[in-house]
Order: C-alpha cells, then structure tokens, then sequence
C-alpha cells in the first residue's frame, strides 16, 4: 500500500536548553529561523515558548501541511546554520519529536498505519 505522503500533516516539537548566558542569543537566533519560515509553503504554525519553571528551556512547535513542507523548511539554509553552526554554541541540550495529526480540529480523522511509513527512519535524523 503507498501512502500519499501529502495528506500527512507533521507537527514537530523540538525542547532546547540554553548554555548559561546564552539565553538571549539563542532567542535572536531562533527569531531569524522563525522570520525565515513565515511565508514558506506548507508552513501553518510556527511557535517558540518558554519554559516558567526552567526559562532556560526553549520549545519550538511547528506544523506542516505535509512532509515534503516539513523537509523543504529544515533545508533552509538559516535553519541549517542555526542547526550546524549555532546550535553546538549555544544549546546544552536538545530532544525533538515528530507527530502526525490523527485528528484535526474539523474532526477529520486519519486512518494512516504509522509503522508503513517509508520515511519514519529519515524523519528521526
């Protein structure tokens, strides 16, 4: 069965704990990445919060409209420079996870076997 990878929506958490003093820098980082995705095609929600207990810890939550948004979006090259260059600099630590939406606001629901999704290994790079 091939599953049509363009009615997937993914939501994506990524939790970063920002180095002592490096709070601050990490958010002007993160705010360029987030005025890099306004506008990207698939983008629907792109949200960074912090944490009340722990200021030092960082989520951001984004949804695309479907995979191909969600990889095209981690290639951008500011995304890719926050990731590769900045992150090591300023994160201590980071965890991330990637969803499916199985049921929307609209009360639609999604059927899909998430184990025959081909690309479950690549998501998690």
């Amino acid at each position: 069965m091939s599953i049509d990878t363009n009615k997937i929506k993914i939501t994506h958490h990524i939790k970063l704990t920002a180095k002592n003093g490096k709070l601050n820098e990490m958010l002007d980082a993160l705010e360029e990445c987030a005025n890099a995705t306004k506008g990207q095609p698939g983008c629907e929600y792109y949200e960074i919060i912090q944490s009340i207990p722990n200021p030092s810890l960082i989520t951001i939550i984004t949804k695309y409209s479907n995979y191909d948004a969600f990889k095209i979006n981690k290639e951008l090259p500011i995304i890719r420079n926050f990731i590769d260059n900045l992150q090591p600099k300023l994160v201590s630590e980071v965890s991330d996870s990637l969803h499916i939406t199985r049921i929307d606001s609209l009360g639609t629901r999604s059927h899909i076997n998430i184990e025959e999704l081909s690309y479950r290994k690549e998501i998690r790079k």
